[in-house]
């Protein structure tokens, strides 16, 4: 049987879980507190379930940090790392405004009615643009990749075209 983790029993364990729940480096944990950096790495991969974060909680905790860093650079008046900061944050909202419309347009798609021939012009209008999207987002095989699902087949295919010359 293994021993009791040392850092479960330790009167600081909650800070220890708070900080290295957040993000925070087992090193630096360690050095706040003074505590043993490979005991924290044991505790945080043995004894600390991981969390599974929704895409909005992870959107948030991402800004969040972006903001720190951009407010710890600001204090120590370092323009470069303020800009990361800021670029970091904008990354972040970007990618939630794109992921927000991209569930809104398949939601949309899906709000379609049954039948094609009772929709109106501005649902055709939304069919057409999710499958726009769709098209856009999809990875064509290479000519390589379609060779290869073709190989040794001796018989003409419509896309014969797109194979590779030998």
């Amino acid at each position: 049987m293994s021993r009791p983790c040392s850092i479960c029993a330790s009167p600081q364990r909650q800070q220890v879980d708070e900080r290295l729940c957040t993000g925070v480096t087992a090193k630096a944990v360690a050095d706040e507190l003074h505590l043993n950096p490979d005991k924290l790495r044991r505790h945080k991969r043995v004894c600390l379930q991981p969390q599974v974060l929704s895409e909005t909680e992870q959107l948030s905790m991402w800004a969040d940090r972006a903001n720190e860093a951009y407010l710890m650079s600001g204090a120590n008046a370092d323009v470069r790392s303020m800009c990361a900061a800021l670029a970091a944050g904008l990354r972040t909202l970007e990618m939630s405004f794109k992921r927000k419309e991209e569930l809104q347009q398949q939601q949309e798609a899906r709000d379609l009615p049954a039948d094609p021939k009772n929709w109106t012009e501005a649902e055709h209008a939304r069919h057409q643009a999710y499958c726009d999207y769709v098209l856009r987002n999809m990875k064509l095989p290479t000519p390589e990749e379609y060779a290869l699902c073709y190989e040794g087949e001796t018989q003409q295919h419509e896309h014969s075209d797109l194979l590779p010359i030998r």
